[in-house]
């Protein structure tokens, strides 16, 4: 009884937190979320952010993402395995497209070439990006690319495999 009213009590702040947030993300005055939900405005649309603008598009999909990131605290939380659906190809969507933007967001250049990422998705079917290299690729389980693009767990803490091996971040 006490462990459900305490995770109850959780549950109810990191909600109030997470759907209160949103003005600390944006440096608008307005309810931003109606811009993202709003079929009036293109996709592509610029709107302002805590770093470099983004577009509706990009919004909708960051917000999609930290709720899933969010939600895996409150899985590990409760030891609760997750299970993935292929649903799950969206945040790593976002994993892949943001490789560049990782590293110029840091005032870095990004390495080159980018990676071949290829993940066995819950479903059987294989997910691949970018142009085929054995010598520069990621593979493994998608919930575990997207554990680390998002970032919730390190490479060393996951069942990713990349060539060339990846030595942990000192």
């Amino acid at each position: 009884r006490f462990l459900c009213v305490g995770v109850r009590a959780l549950c109810v702040v990191v909600c109030s937190f997470f759907f209160s947030s949103r003005r600390r993300h944006t440096r608008s005055d307005r309810d931003w979320s109606s811009d993202v939900c709003s079929s009036d405005l293109p996709p592509r649309q610029r709107m302002p952010w805590v770093g470099p603008d983004m577009s509706i598009r990009s919004a909708a999909t960051a917000r999609l993402m930290e709720t899933w990131a969010h939600a895996q605290d409150l899985y590990d939380m409760m030891r609760v395995r997750r299970v993935a659906r292929d649903r799950i190809r969206h945040i790593a969507v976002l994993g892949v497209n943001t490789f560049a933007w990782t590293f110029r967001n840091r005032g870095l250049e990004p390495p080159g070439p980018v990676p071949r990422i290829e993940l066995l998705a819950p479903s059987g079917a294989m997910w691949t990006w970018n142009d085929d290299q054995s010598e520069n690729r990621i593979s493994g389980p998608p919930a575990d690319f997207c554990h680390v693009v998002t970032p919730g767990r390190t490479i060393t803490e996951v069942a990713l495999t990349s060539a060339p091996p990846s030595s942990p971040p000192r």
